[in-house]
C-alpha cells in the first residue's frame, strides 16, 4: 500500500496507528520521544500535525490535542474526535500574519533563522495566520508542547519558551545558541534522536522535574 494511503487512512481513523515499517526514521523518533513525555489527562499542543500519525499516537496515549496545522487541505481530513482540536494556523512567536514558503516539497515555516539549504528551492509563499505559541500554550493550559514546523521553530525557540513540561521538537540540525537558552530558561535537553538529516530534540522544564 502507497505512503500516501497510509497517511490519509489514519487521519480519517483516529487514533488508528501507522504501521512502524511505513515510518521514517526521523517520524519513529517523534513518536518515540511523544510516547516517552505525554501521559494520559495530558493538554498537548502539536504544531505541524499533517496528516495526523503523531496526532494519533498522542490520542492513544489518553491527551488531549490541539492540532495546528497551515495546510486547509489536511485540516479538513480530521475527523471529529471529543479530545481533538484541529486550528488551521501555523506556529510562531508572535500573533500575526505570517508567511509560508512553499518550496518543492513541503510548506516551511515563516523563519529566516534557519540555513535555507536544509529547506530546497523556494516556489512559492501564502500567507497564514500565526499563533504566539507561549501564549496559545498558556491559554489551553497545555502540558507538552510538539514541533514539527519546518523551520518555524527558530523563532519559537529563540523566543519566550512556553510553561510547559516538555518540548518536542523536530528540526534540521542543533544550533549552539539552543544551549544558552536552555540554562538560561531553567531546561534540560534529555533525548536526542537523529538520522541523516533531522533531529528529535526532547527539552525538558526543571520545574517539573527531579533532575
Amino acid at each position: 500500500m502507497e505512503r500516501t494511503v497510509i497517511y490519509d487512512r489514519a487521519a480519517a481513523l483516529l487514533p488508528a496507528r501507522i504501521p512502524e515499517e511505513m515510518l521514517d526514521g526521523w517520524e519513529e523518533a517523534l513518536l518515540r520521544a511523544v510516547r516517552r513525555q505525554v501521559k494520559p489527562g495530558d493538554v498537548v499542543v502539536e504544531g505541524g500535525s499533517g496528516a495526523g500519525a503523531v496526532t494519533a499516537a498522542i490520542l492513544e496515549a489518553g491527551a488531549f490535542v490541539f492540532a495546528i496545522e497551515p495546510n486547509a487541505d489536511l485540516c479538513r481530513e480530521y475527523p471529529e474526535h471529543e479530545r481533538l482540536s484541529v486550528i488551521h494556523a501555523a506556529l510562531g512567536c508572535a500573533a500575526e500574519m505570517g508567511r509560508l514558503r512553499k518550496n518543492s516539497e513541503w510548506w516551511n515555516g515563516t523563519t529566516d533563522r534557519a540555513p535555507p539549504s536544509e529547506y530546497g528551492r523556494l516556489t512559492g509563499t501564502a500567507k497564514i495566520q500565526t499563533l504566539d505559541t507561549s501564549e496559545f500554550c498558556k491559554r489551553v493550559g497545555a502540558d507538552v508542547l510538539v514541533m514539527d514546523i519546518e523551520g518555524a521553530e527558530w523563532d519559537v525557540l529563540y523566543g519566550e519558551w512556553p510553561d510547559v513540561r516538555a518540548i518536542i521538537v523536530e528540526t534540521h540540525g542543533e544550533h549552539p545558541a539552543w544551549f544558552e537558552v536552555v540554562q538560561r530558561e531553567g531546561w534540560v535537553r534529555r533525548h536526542l534522536d537523529t538520522d541523516d538529516r533531522d533531529t528529535i530534540v526532547t527539552f525538558l522544564n526543571r520545574r517539573y522535574t527531579n533532575g
